[in-house]
């Protein structure tokens, strides 16, 4: 139970530090991205449309990514649950964000807010599949050794 607890506790602060972090960044970019940094870069009409609509998604999807880096690769993973935890992390990207990310570019020559949108798909995929995996508890491994002082 106090495993639990103090899981979903570093979890919650993990969403709301992704929140925090986003809401900083969309500050950010209006007044400081594109106005003093972008034409360090020289970035210019189109590459600057993509450059800040890119910034936009990633802002968007700060959050789920700060709760699946949390989940993934803080609890699961010190919970001595690599093997999922690997395969969650290298299946959201096989098989889901990059065929729809190639699909949506290649095939469908999607906006880039969508292309975008196709590589982020896999911190969506990886929400249900490490709130699945934290709730069997099958995580929670006995990862010391015996014997050791």
């Amino acid at each position: 139970r106090k495993t639990a607890l103090m899981c979903a506790v570093a979890l919650l602060v993990s969403l709301l530090i992704g929140l925090v972090v986003s809401l900083g960044l969309a500050v950010l970019l209006p007044t400081v991205f594109i106005p003093w940094l972008y034409p360090l870069f020289h970035l210019e009409g189109l590459s600057l449309e993509i450059a800040a609509t890119m910034c936009v998604v990633f802002i968007i999807m700060m959050p789920t990514k700060a709760f699946d880096i949390t989940n993934i690769s803080g609890v699961l993973r010190a919970g001595g649950d690599v093997r999922v935890s690997a395969v969650i992390d290298v299946g959201s990207v096989w098989l889901v964000a990059l065929p729809i990310t190639v699909l949506s570019a290649l095939v469908f020559e999607a906006p880039v807010a969508l292309v975008c949108l196709g590589i982020q798909a896999e911190g969506l995929s990886k929400v249900p599949l490490g709130i699945w995996r934290l709730r069997s508890r099958k995580w929670i491994n006995d990862v010391t050794r015996e014997g050791a002082s």
